[in-house]
């Protein structure tokens, strides 16, 4: 993760941050209803196998790309 992704909405179970892409870039990602599914992806050092759907966010005129998580499941080493 490029920053601690946060919890929101108005029982905190969605989850927001974002990612260093392949080239070096940041990408939003969104997780719908995941304080269950993804709870521990918060969590500093966490692995998980996800997948994802790509997504164009329009806001105000300006497209942003971002990756909303389909299903996953924790990775241990």
């Amino acid at each position: 993760f490029a920053a601690t992704p946060q919890w929101f909405g108005r029982d905190g179970n969605h989850l927001r941050g974002a990612i260093t892409g392949a080239h070096g870039g940041l990408v939003e990602f969104l997780a719908w209803k995941a304080k269950e599914r993804f709870g521990a992806l918060a969590t500093s050092g966490a692995r998980f196998d996800l997948l994802v759907r790509p997504e164009i966010n329009r806001w105000r005129g300006e497209a942003q790309h971002r990756l909303v998580f389909v299903d996953g499941r924790s990775v241990t080493l």
